[in-house]
């Protein structure tokens, strides 16, 4: 069958790039998105979906090739990337390109746990899998550029980006990368139904696990319809997809370094609230007993995250009155607030009760068009009020090196001894020095 232009151009791109041809900032970025998923490998590990999805897979017995992070044992690679895709998105500190062209959503999750398990048992070197996880996340950003969000559905075609990366590390040619797409086209998208639930994080794994597959199978000269084009305009809709938007400045330009980085392990709708809420608490020095309303002015697009009654871990994760009303309390927002009986606490009951939501249904039904906007009434009449376009980790305020390098500490501290969680962080700093990496995740065994 015929591949189509856009298949083509993206299978020669992704064929002719060289570790020289990437930006020095293209892979420094890479470096911070590879810490950000390790972290979110490590800590979603011990969500309570990821260990039963372990327990799994470990009672099959299944060849020990490839580590399967945080759990501490090893299995089968196929099985190890789809485990720790599963965890690296249990964790919710997935970080993700919102697209302001088409309105599409892609991340990082996908790609990089194909790579880094495909990378330990090929033993290739720091650099190469640099050059893997800037190539597949480029394509995977471009190949995301539509928005497939009037069906509810995200990520479409999530194997793709997975599978030029894989295809990329195996050393594949142009024609063999192309085929590589077409085998891995049809893989599930993320539905909007699935948010709070386990099946969300199985979604993205199976995405990257097929990716895997996808690769190693067009290496053995197998083929699949590289009509990518045909394929997102039979789902999309005619009209909604433009060829030319999806390769300008190809290698040029870098489309993965629009990335958003996130902060915090609830669903990205969440940060510019948060980040809104914190600025202001530092700025005036409220605390949450200051507190009579806190409103957020959303849009209809983020109304998946209106649960002011979450009953589980999914449910505070894609919750705004769970994030915001720990985030009154404690200024933060991390993994201890994720557990059951925060819940239960009193404190934090309360803190959510103070959490209104004013729906906007004239505002954009595509995320993150709209600025966030917050409201804070204090109960001595005092009002504070704030409205911000970008979370703080978009491409408009990026996070340094450093602070990505807080960031690991921050979540990985939860699994790993300390002496790891900084031999982690100099260990990627250092990772174009690195000839055989095959020690990256062996070395991470999680403290409990």
């Amino acid at each position: 069958m015929k591949i189509d232009r856009t298949t083509m151009e993206l299978a020669r791109f992704a064929a002719g790039t060289r570790f020289i041809d990437i930006p020095d900032d293209v892979l420094e970025f890479a470096k911070s998105l590879l810490l950000k998923t390790l972290a979110g490998m490590l800590v979603g590990s011990d969500h309570e979906a990821s260990r039963k999805f372990a327990a799994i897979v470990r009672n099959r017995k299944l060849p020990t090739d490839a580590t399967v992070l945080g759990a501490n044992f090893k299995t089968s690679l196929w099985e190890a990337v789809l485990l720790n895709a599963f965890s690296a998105h249990a964790s919710e500190l997935e970080d993700d390109k919102f697209d302001r062209n088409g309105g599409g959503v892609s991340w990082d999750i996908t790609v990089i746990p194909a790579l880094v398990s495909l990378a330990e048992v090929h033993r290739v070197s720091g650099r190469q899998l640099l050059e893997s996880i800037a190539v597949g996340l480029e394509v995977h950003a471009r190949t995301n550029i539509y928005s497939a969000q009037h069906l509810a559905l995200h990520c479409l075609p999530g194997a793709v980006g997975p599978a030029v990366a894989v295809a990329h590390l195996l050393k594949l040619n142009a024609d063999q990368i192309a085929n590589a797409m077409g085998l891995a086209m049809s893989a599930p998208a993320n539905w909007e139904g699935n948010f709070g639930t386990d099946a969300h994080f199985y979604e993205s794994a199976v995405q990257s696990m097929q990716g895997l597959i996808a690769g190693e199978m067009a290496r053995e000269g197998m083929t699949g319809a590289g009509q990518l084009t045909a394929y997102l305009t039979d789902i999309v809709g005619e009209g909604k997809i433009d060829d030319n938007l999806i390769l300008r400045d190809l290698g040029k330009v870098w489309e993965m370094k629009n990335i958003w980085v996130k902060k915090y392990p609830v669903c990205f709708a969440n940060h510019r609230y948060i980040d809104l809420l914190l600025g202001l608490q530092k700025e005036h020095d409220f605390h949450v007993n200051d507190v009579d309303v806190l409103e957020l002015h959303t849009s209809p697009a983020e109304d998946f995250c209106n649960r002011p009654e979450p009953t589980d871990v999914g449910g505070m994760q894609f919750s705004f009155q769970h994030a915001l009303g720990v985030a009154l309390v404690d200024r933060d927002v991390n993994f201890i607030h994720l557990e059951p009986e925060v819940l239960r606490s009193e404190k934090y009951q309360l803190a959510r009760k103070k959490v209104k939501i004013v729906q906007h249904n004239d505002r954009s039904h595509i995320v993150n068009v709209d600025p966030a906007e917050i409201v804070v009434k204090l109960k001595d009449g005092r009002t504070f009020q704030g409205k911000r376009q970008w979370p703080v980790g978009a491409p408009e305020e990026p996070l340094t090196s450093g602070q990505v390098h807080d960031l690991f500490r921050k979540f990985a501290r939860n699994v790993l001894v300390e002496s790891k969680v900084e031999w982690t962080i100099d260990y990627v700093a250092d990772l174009e020095q690195k000839t055989d990496i095959h020690d990256l995740l062996s070395e991470l065994k999680n403290k409990f």
